[in-house]
């Protein structure tokens, strides 16, 4: 209770900032073009002397802006708007008598008449809604100044980060997120969206339900562009960040940028060295003759290297062919896990321990290899893009296990067992896609059409060995040994028209057909499918519209999930390969409405053999078995909205509510027509606070009530972070961030599930609360061009294609 209460007032403090900042005057005014109020456009505050930007602003609905001026001083305001001519006002003095100025209406100049004052180019409009997407353009805004990209989202309705560092558009979390069209790492996709400067991205598109152009297995697309420029020479970024919780975390990164001619080179390097990642759990069975507590501790230490490399060469304006290696080196990836399990009889008291010392030694290698092609045959749109990937997937591991039977006064009972389980598994992808659009004139649209063919392998080898004496002997009743295949065709046609009205539409349908090979179980299967996709939309004036969607998606289950193997976590605990588990199809429709700043959405979803985690027991040995299954109906539904506001000159907010139901209709093991029904509801607040001197507090707040979903139910959850930044160095080329995550130690996840024989428990905690510093600095000429950067194809495959 002492933690909530903290938290609530944490967020309450928030209302006091004003008296904190001390600015010597500020500016309003409104703000008119085309005889309507300009809603939402980019004012600037300019320095008279070297017209540098000093701080920026969005008008409101209305047209209606204020800026603060923390500083004295000659100033100017810029204003852009699209289709109309640059505004620049005469030089305003500060402190000013009033310590207020209040500007007569200003009225934009269509761009077609002459510009009197200073003449630039005219920057598109900062929030544009499309037929099937929301595409923020930031190029040059004042809004990306002394930001990072994380930030930028929070203008982007729908879309935020969560505390894992997954974004998440609405109620969905299969989102596809690609970064000048291509796919990160999941830790390399966190420290660029935490680290990478906003100044140095064009725009951010949100896709909340993709077309048939998309694999199917993904529910949202996000599609963040990076910027471009157009000179020759060299140039980079560098970034050094250190975190400090149980363990410390260091996490360099260096990027570079080199065009001459027809060259275009990129290359990044994104070291780990030598982290260490700790987590506690806590984990309780009940059985009807006593229970089972389990009390563990995770130490992971691990140093590992991502990089990203391409090479562009290009023939003329319109073609263009590239090489591109992506690699993942694990150099050390070590989990030292202690456990302590305490029993107890019908009665309560405690009878035995069992504590068990795991040791997981893992070495990993990833490489894609990817050759493209691009192509613009004219000015009209025709395109086709090839690539050519083939993706390497190597993991050794080794777990050395000893677990000791012990009286309570820690006697010895009988000798130690010691286990030795070896796992070497091999994985190779091959994925040739190619996609062509070309425009069909007025009365059709655009007409985008494409092939796919994956090929994958995975050669797993599973090993369990029992010491006798100085030997380990092979348990013949654990282990395996899978060599799985897997050939997908695919092909989709997508046909998008702008109507009369404001209206448009999009249309789509995707084939895909899948066979499956596992030699060693003797399995042959092929599944697949049509997917349809419809978008219908409107957008009229002051960024108003609505759109309806449907789709129907595709999930296959991991590689590894499919292989018959048998593991064992400790002595009550083993897992299990399901060969025989089906593929999720996920059915969805969903409603949009964007009244103006605020978004208002409502999705349902239809999901045929859910895939998720399942539990058995065995009565007589008390022992858990964990495997993927199938529930054979599931139904998701969520509404919720997305308010952006303003409540001080110095305080920018940006929050999403949401409700989210389901339920679950299946067979679950022994129970039949097994039924369960749940709602909870979230609320995830980002708040940007302008204090003196250049600097800015960042503070992100989320909650979620309890919920239930299927047999699952997780207690309430809640939890702040904070941060401070500074620009640094000449023309602000560096960056200084000081963050606490998880302030008051409340990111603790309870779960817990009840059905047939099975009562079970957990409480985890994974070190969530941590201190960190962050540098960044960019150098060389900023405005050379950016290698050229494209989709691998095998965003999907790379998903799939991972161990336990």
């Amino acid at each position: 209770m002492a933690r909530l209460i903290c938290f609530l007032l944490l967020t309450s403090c928030l209302w006091a900032y004003p008296a904190l900042a001390q600015p010597v005057g500020s500016i309003q005014g409104h703000i008119r073009a085309g005889g309507q109020p300009a809603s939402f456009a980019p004012v600037a505050l300019l320095s008279a002397k070297d017209s540098s930007v000093m701080k920026g602003v969005l008008s409101d609905e209305q047209g209606a802006f204020g800026l603060s001026v923390l500083g004295p001083g000659t100033y100017r305001l810029q204003i852009t708007y699209l289709g109309y001519q640059p505004y620049y006002s005469s030089v305003l003095t500060f402190p000013a008598e009033s310590g207020r100025i209040q500007l007569d209406s200003i009225t934009l100049l269509a761009a077609t008449q002459s510009l009197q004052a200073v003449t630039v180019t005219t920057q598109r409009s900062m929030v544009v809604q499309q037929a099937d997407r929301t595409v923020l353009n930031v190029e040059g805004s004042v809004i990306t100044k002394g930001n990072k990209v994380k930030d930028l989202l929070q203008y982007v309705p729908r879309v935020r980060l969560a505390s894992d560092g997954s974004i998440n558009v609405g109620n969905k979390t299969n989102v596809l997120v690609l970064v000048d069209g291509r796919t990160l790492e999941a830790n390399a996709l966190a420290a660029f969206l935490q680290n990478y400067s906003a100044e140095d991205i064009l725009s951010i598109e949100v896709i909340p339900n993709p077309s048939a152009q998309y694999d199917a297995a993904y529910g949202a697309v996000l599609r963040i562009t990076t910027r471009k420029s157009r000179e020759e020479g060299l140039n980079g970024r560098g970034m050094l960040k250190y975190s400090q919780g149980a363990y410390g975390r260091t996490e360099p990164d260096v990027s570079l940028n080199y065009s001459r001619g027809r060259w275009h080179a990129y290359t990044s390097f994104s070291p780990y060295l030598h982290s260490g990642y700790y987590a506690q759990e806590r984990l309780e069975r009940f059985f009807p003759d006593g229970s089972l507590a389990n009390q563990s501790a995770t130490l992971n230490t691990y140093n590992a290297l991502f990089t990203n490399s391409s090479l562009d060469y290009t023939f003329n304006a319109r073609h263009v062919a590239g090489l591109r290696v992506n690699t993942r080196w694990d150099g050390l990836d070590l989990y030292d896990i202690q456990t302590r399990t305490t029993f107890a009889n019908r009665t309560g008291p405690l009878d035995s321990l069992l504590n068990t010392h795991n040791v997981d030694h893992e070495l990993r290698t990833i490489y894609d290899l990817n050759l493209n092609y691009s192509g613009h045959f004219d000015t009209t749109g025709k395109a086709l893009l090839l690539n050519l990937t083939q993706t390497f997937y190597r993991r050794q591991s080794q777990q050395d296990i000893t677990y000791q039977y012990t009286a309570l006064s820690e006697r010895p009972l009988g000798s130690p067992t010691d286990i030795r389980i070896t796992n070497p598994n091999d994985q190779r992808g091959l994925i040739a896609q190619g996609d062509y659009s070309t425009p069909l004139g007025k009365k059709w649209g655009k007409l985008d059409v494409g092939a796919k063919y994956v090929h994958l392998l995975n050669n797993n080898q599973l090993e369990q060995a029992t010491r006798t004496g100085s030997q380990y002997v092979v348990d013949s009743t654990f282990g395996s040994q899978g060599r799985y295949r897997e050939r997908t065709l695919a092909a989709y046609v997508n046909l998008s028209k702008s109507l009369p009205g404001g209206w448009s539409i999009q249309t789509g349908l995707r084939l895909e057909n899948t066979r499956q090979e596992l030699a060693t179980a003797g399995l042959q299967r092929t599944y697949g499918g049509l997917f349809p996709s419809l978008n219908l939309s409107r957008s009229w004036s002051r960024n108003r519209s609505y759109s309806f969607t449907y789709s129907r998606k595709i999930i296959r289950p991991a590689l590894y999930n499919l292989i018959p193997y048998r593991y064992l976590t400790d002595r009550y605990t083993y897992s299990e390969g399901n060969p025989l588990l089906r593929p999720q199809y996920a059915s969805t429709l969903e409603a949009t409405y964007v009244p103006g700043k605020v978004s208002l959405f409502a999705n349902y979803t239809w999901n045929k053999d859910q895939i998720t985690q399942g539990i058995q027991t065995d009565p007589l040995t008390n022992v858990y078995t964990v495997t993927n299954i199938n529930l054979e109906r599931v139904d998701e539904y969520s509404f919720g909205l997305t308010v952006p506001l303003n409540p001080t000159r110095y305080w920018q907010t940006n929050t999403t509510l949401m409700g989210l139901g389901n339920a679950t209709h299946t067979d679950l093991f022994e129970l039949s027509n097994f039924g369960s029904r749940g709602f909870y509801a979230s609320l995830f607040s980002s708040n940007i606070v302008t204090l003196p001197k250049g600097y800015r507090l960042e503070l992100t707040l989320s909650y979620k009530t309890p919920s239930r979903w299927a047999y699952w139910q997780m207690r309430a959850i809640y939890w702040a972070s904070l941060s401070l930044n500074k620009a640094l160095l000449a023309n602000h080329s560096g960056n200084l961030r000081l963050s606490l995550y998880d302030v008051f130690r409340t990111q603790t996840y309870r779960i817990s599930t009840q059905y047939g024989l099975i009562n079970y428990t957990n409480q985890n905690y994974n070190d969530n609360q941590r201190i960190e510093v962050a540098f960044s600095f960019a150098f060389g000429r900023q405005s050379v061009k950016a290698a050229r950067s494209g989709s691998l194809g095998n965003e999907t495959e790379k998903n799939r294609m991972s161990g336990r």
